[in-house]
């Protein structure tokens, strides 16, 4: 799976949230991940990975409402 480069002031910016929350790193970045992605728009997201075939997937995608990872 594909695994994206984060800039270093990100990483910077992570790690002061990280100490001011007293949270794991990849905690702080799960929640703000999850904050994002409750802003894009499920009906786009979803339209285009249905067309690329991958409607079987959707039991392990956050937009997936009746999933426990559902936003």
């Amino acid at each position: 799976m594909y695994q994206p480069m984060i800039k270093d002031n990100a990483v910077k910016t992570l790690y002061r949230v990280k100490r001011a929350y007293q949270k794991p790193m990849t905690k702080i970045l799960d929640e703000l991940l999850i904050l994002g992605l409750i802003r894009a728009d499920k009906v786009r997201v979803c339209s285009v990975c249905q067309e690329d075939g991958n409607n079987g997937d959707c039991s392990h995608c956050y937009f997936n409402n009746e999933g426990k990872e559902g936003v």
